[in-house]
């Protein structure tokens, strides 16, 4: 007597085999998700880096736009530049127009301001006195973070290009005195 028997399902082989292929596919797809959430890490700071960037150049581009021609006095009374500047060091001072004053006090538009190299990040230095300014008065921003270093040239009335501003014939002139 022959019984047929209608076995239904899978044998150990089959479900081995099914087993060793969805792993493989996990193991891909992993990988895959892995170098997914990489590159969105890196476009991530990439992206913040950028702003920062952005929101950095955009500060110094209008303080440099609304720069003007206008001496100061320092703590002691003595007469300096409008703009100061030096390769070497990085370092742009300058005064500028344009300081709000939503309140309606009784102050000037102008505000010295001055960038600066410090421990690896640039720095935006502003008094809201031009005159007579002293360091206790001043407040400073961190602008952008891993700076190594900032380059700074001056192009001359005469087409000439300077390393450092002011010149010494310039800054005769532009205080109203004449060369020695």
């Amino acid at each position: 007597m022959t019984r047929v028997t209608n076995q239904t399902g899978f044998t150990l082989i089959e479900l081995l085999v099914a087993l060793a292929i969805m792993g493989i596919v996990s193991v891909m797809a992993f990988g895959g998700l892995r170098s997914v959430i990489t590159a969105q890490s890196t476009t991530d700071e990439s992206a913040l880096r950028l702003a920062e960037l952005q929101r950095g150049w955009n500060i110094i581009q209008r303080d440099i736009e609304q720069s003007i021609n206008r001496p100061i006095r320092d703590e002691y009374g003595d007469i300096g530049p409008a703009i100061i500047g030096d390769k070497d060091s990085g370092a742009l001072t300058i005064t500028r127009t344009g300081y709000p004053n939503p309140l309606k006090l009784r102050r000037s538009a102008l505000m010295r301001v001055s960038y600066e190299i410090d421990e690896g990040s640039l720095y935006r230095v502003h008094w809201s006195a031009i005159d007579g300014a002293s360091d206790e008065q001043a407040r400073d921003i961190e602008l952008i973070t891993q700076v190594e270093e900032m380059e700074i040239t001056f192009l001359a009335p005469d087409g000439t290009w300077a390393d450092e501003w002011p010149q010494a014939r310039i800054e005769a002139n532009s205080i109203g005195l004449q060369p020695k």
